[in-house]
Order: C-alpha cells, then sequence, then structure tokens
C-alpha cells in the first residue's frame, strides 16, 4: 500500500451498503446470477461507479468496489471451487461454527431472539435472512476453478473506476482467507484437517495472484483467526489455541507465496453482530502470529468497545505498517471484565495496578507529564500541595490588620508588635499552601516596618 509523510491515508474494511434499489443485486453477482457482460456493463458498472466516486468525495484514500460479489451460499462456492456440495442439516448439527459458540450457550435466550427474527444485529430495516436448512461440505479434491469468476468482479471494477471519473489513487480487492472459508465449509473428504485447510489455501492462491496482477491491493479477510476461540468446545487453553492459529497463519502464507509484501494487507476482526461478545479473544494472545502474516499493512477492528485496549498491543511489537483506524459501529453493550481490559504487561511498566487505584478510589492518570497545580512546582510527584507552618496568631495579624488584633485582646494600638510573646498566647499553627504563606510572610515583613515606625514616634524625645 501507499503511504504518505504529509498526512493520514484513509481506507475501510470492504463492506459498503448496497446502492438504492440494489437490494437483491449482491446476492445475484455472488451466487453467478448474472455473467452476462452486457447485463453487467449495464446494470452493475454504473452502480459501482457511484459507489467509487462517494468514497473519493469522502476522502477515501485507498477504496473498494463494495464487496458486493462475496456470498455465504453454495452458489458462490461453487462458482470459485470444485469439490463442494451440500446436503441436508442433519437434528442437533450446526449449518455452520458461527451456530455453536461458547457465547451462544450463555445467552440462549439472546440468540434465540435473534434467529426468530433471521437477523444478526436486531436493526431497524434489516432484511431477515431465511434460515439455514443446509450444509455445505467437500465431498471431493477443492480446487479452483480458474479466474473466470474473480476476473469478472475485477474488469467491472476497472470499468466503474474508469466510468466515475474520478482521481482514484489506490484501490484494493477483499478476498477471504483459508481459515475463514472453513467456517461455512465443513470436510467430509480429507483424512485431517490440516490437509483441508491447506486444499483450501491452494485453490485461493490463484484468485490473489489474479487480484494483484490486476493492479489491486490485496485485503486477506481473516475474521477466523480470533474467532475461532469461542466455537472451540470446551475452551482451549491460551497456548494450545495458538497452535491451532498458527496452522491457519501457515495456510494464509501458503496461499501469498510469490505475492510482494506492498500488495497484501491483513484483516481480521471478532465479528460486528450485536451481541454481548464475552468471549472474545483478547489481540495481546495473537498479535505475535498475526504479524507473521507476509503482508504490508495489518488491519483490526478498533472501535469495538470490547477492544479499545488492544489497539496498544502494538506498541509492543514490530509492526511494519498498522491500520488500527478501521472503524466499526460501537454496538456491543458490555465491556470486557477487568482482567481482560488490562493492557499488556509490557504497557503497564512505570504505572499503578488498576487495583490500587480501585481500592483507594483514586483516577488513573492519563499518560503524559503532568501539569504541576499550583504550589506544587517543587514537589512534582506529590498528589497533595505541600504545606508550610504558619503561626495562626500572625495570619489573623496579617488578615484583619494589626490594629483589630490589638483591640481584640485589650491593648492600646501600637503597644506590642505582633511577633511579640503577650500576642501569642497558644502556639497555633495554620497549614497553608507555600504561595499563600509567602504572601502572608510579605504582609507580615510591612506590618512588622509600620508598627516600629509608629513605636518610634510614640517613644519621648
Amino acid at each position: 500500500m501507499k503511504q504518505s509523510l504529509t498526512h493520514i491515508r484513509t481506507s475501510h474494511v470492504g463492506r459498503l451498503p448496497p446502492p438504492k434499489g440494489w437490494e437483491d443485486m449482491p446476492a445475484r453477482l455472488a451466487n453467478a446470477e448474472l455473467t452476462d457482460p452486457a447485463s453487467i456493463a449495464a446494470e452493475v458498472t454504473p452502480a459501482i461507479a457511484e459507489t467509487v466516486k462517494k468514497q473519493v468525495e469522502a476522502g477515501i484514500d485507498c477504496i473498494g468496489d463494495g464487496e458486493f460479489w462475496t456470498a455465504r451460499s453454495l452458489a458462490h462456492y461453487t462458482a470459485h471451487f470444485t469439490g463442494i456440495e451440500a446436503r441436508p442439516v442433519a437434528p442437533g448439527e450446526p449449518p455452520t461454527t458461527r451456530h455453536s459458540t461458547r457465547e451462544r450457550d450463555e445467552f440462549c435466550d439472546f440468540y434465540a431472539d435473534c434467529d426468530r427474527a433471521g437477523t444478526l444485529f436486531l436493526v431497524p430495516g434489516e432484511k431477515p435472512m431465511p434460515p439455514v436448512t443446509m450444509r455445505v461440505v467437500a465431498r471431493g479434491p477443492v480446487k479452483s476453478k480458474g479466474p473466470e469468476a474473480i476476473d469478472r468482479q475485477l474488469d467491472t471494477f476497472k470499468a466503474a473506476i474508469a466510468r466515475s471519473g474520478a482521481a482514484v489513487e489506490e484501490a484494493f480487492v477483499p478476498v477471504l482467507a483459508p481459515g475463514w472459508l472453513d467456517h461455512f465449509i465443513f470436510n467430509e473428504y480429507y483424512q485431517t484437517e490440516d490437509e483441508f485447510l491447506f486444499a483450501l489455501a491452494d485453490a485461493l492462491r490463484e484468485e490473489y495472484r489474479a487480484v494483484v496482477a490486476a493492479g489491486f491491493v490485496l485485503q486477506i479477510d481473516d475474521p477466523g483467526l480470533p474467532d475461532w476461540w469461542d466455537m472451540l468446545k470446551p475452551e482451549p487453553s491460551v497456548e494450545a489455541y495458538r497452535q491451532f492459529a498458527r496452522r491457519r497463519i501457515d495456510a494464509v502464507n501458503h496461499a501469498l507465496a510469490g505475492i510482494p509484501e506492498e500488495r497484501v494487507r491483513y484483516h481480521l476482526c471478532w465479528g460486528s453482530w450485536h451481541g454481548p461478545h464475552t468471549h472474545d479473544l483478547p489481540l495481546e494472545h495473537i498479535i505475535d502470529l498475526i504479524l507473521e502474516v507476509k503482508a504490508q499493512t495489518y488491519s483490526f477492528e478498533a472501535a469495538n468497545v470490547r477492544h479499545e485496549h488492544d489497539g496498544g498491543c502494538g506498541r509492543t511489537q514490530s509492526c511494519r505498517h498498522a491500520d488500527a483506524g478501521c472503524r466499526q459501529p460501537r454496538h456491543q453493550p458490555r465491556r470486557a471484565p477487568a482482567a481482560r481490559r488490562r493492557p499488556h504487561p509490557a504497557l503497564r511498566r512505570n504505572r499503578r495496578p488498576r487495583e490500587h487505584h480501585r481500592r483507594h478510589r483514586l483516577r488513573p492518570r492519563r499518560p503524559g507529564p503532568r501539569r504541576p497545580r499550583l504550589g506544587q512546582i517543587a514537589h512534582p510527584r506529590r498528589r497533595r500541595a505541600p504545606r508550610v507552618a504558619v503561626p495562626l496568631a500572625l495570619t489573623l495579624a496579617a488578615v484583619t490588620g494589626i490594629e483589630d488584633e490589638e483591640r481584640r485582646v485589650g491593648r492600646s494600638p501600637g503597644s506590642f508588635p505582633p511577633w511579640s510573646g503577650p500576642f501569642l498566647h497558644k502556639p497555633l499553627k495554620l497549614s497553608l499552601p507555600p504561595h499563600q504563606a509567602s504572601l502572608v510572610t510579605s504582609h507580615l515583613r510591612h506590618v512588622k516596618a509600620s508598627s516600629s515606625s509608629s513605636a518610634a514616634s510614640r517613644s519621648p524625645a
């Protein structure tokens, strides 16, 4: 991807709202129902051109085609790969891996409502999806059918850019990762899951190369890397899951063999559905594995409230180019437990533990230098401003005036200076900040000088 030293370059993760009147068109494109070049040029190219123009006008530097050509359906998979079939879902069998998670087990009523509504987000206007009754499976060798399907998408994107008349600096095309495809295609052919995973990688390699050869930046969509954590039952240890995830990283690198890193960006997320997200894997457990992907740029969800703290993990790693600004809607209502919200240990150095702040009801200080408060310059590490002991009688004399104090104790004006013994009946002292103490001391010096001159004028010659 291009970089800049003068401004922050912007992009997005790929999926955009379809144009008005285009509600059914993405499914037709993804399922290869519309393949005639003339029909595509008449119905598809103008709409994508308008999408391109809006992105450029909004200030997007690296644009996309809206990701209208991807779907999770049998028709889409069979248009790209061989060996894919479908069969009815058996009783008690989940149609996809996302239908069997530990979070669903914990919030069964919530997800039952989602299933009854037929939506993922439960937002007004969302089009319900029909229930999944078929399971997509691999019944033979999974191989690419050639670049015909992906070339149809790439040629349309090029034509839309030319038709838009906008000055496009850079464009990207998302393609699924092997570890994301196996969420929706189940293995019923290969002896081991590793064989199946690397067969998917070989089948995707041709599409990856076609995107780069067409002059676009290749985005690898791999939400499955963190999502699998919640789908494995029982819950594995972090180390066991890291071994599981490493195989998927190896499969991605296998598919990227021979592709320059500067033409690749890697995207992952924890899903953007409106759910509790209590079983999301913290980024700190997989950040080092992510950086092993042969890509120049890494993109991850940063506005999901359960992963706001994950943005700091990049500081502890040697990252070539991180794109953490891919914003998703702030929709998750529950925050992560304190143990999950804690930043990486390397980020907590020289900080007081959260338990200390919670126990003493202290507000954690924001990072950066402190502004010295008044009277705190000489002691920048102390929370309270330091105090200076000043005799209370002298303070009262300085504030109310020496003559009032003399009348209060029954003495004639000027009969004794305020610092003499008779005036200080008790050794009371008032604790004042330094700047106030200095003002009092200065005022007392003036009172002392005035008192001495008055006494000298009243004394007999």
